[in-house]
């Protein structure tokens, strides 16, 4: 399934439900896990992982929840 607008705010309201601003059971940030699930090559720099465009290393949901709406809307 491509990921899209809808499905990324159906998947962050499962998620700030499930998990509130944390960690999934595995260990997952929001980002990474949508990131995985949908198959999205991560656009980040191994050198600066800090300085990710695609909510990657984003600890809080809604950080990489705006960078991902970003990202689709390319």
């Amino acid at each position: 399934m491509e990921l899209n607008i809808k499905i990324l705010n159906d998947e962050f309201v499962k998620w700030m439900h499930r998990h509130g601003v944390g960690r999934n059971e595995e260990g997952l940030r929001f980002g990474q896990f949508v990131l995985n699930k949908y198959s999205i090559s991560a656009r980040h720099d191994i050198k600066d992982p800090m300085g990710s465009e695609d909510g990657f290393y984003d600890e809080a949901p809604s950080d990489a929840y705006s960078k991902i709406i970003k990202y689709l809307k390319t």
